[in-house]
């Protein structure tokens, strides 16, 4: 998946993706990676992103799952 694969620089594409609505339901793959890249770069900025995403009613689910500290599948 090419989610798996994102790195450092590409951090602000993958903000970009998820805040991009036209994509739909495909952006809830970038949720982690933002969370874990962004958390790396600087402690808690992936995490206020991942908060500010709880609310999105695409995204939101897998957000809240993030935040809980629970796998795709839990």
């Amino acid at each position: 998946m090419l989610s798996s694969h994102a790195v450092r620089e590409h951090y602000d594409d993958l903000l970009a993706f998820i805040h991009d609505e036209d994509l739909g339901e495909c952006r809830v793959y970038f949720v982690r990676p933002i969370n874990r890249i962004g958390n790396r770069m600087s402690a808690g900025a992936g995490r206020a992103v991942i908060e500010a995403l709880a609310n999105d009613p695409v995204l939101g689910r897998e957000a809240t799952a993030v935040l809980r500290g629970r796998g795709h599948n839990q």
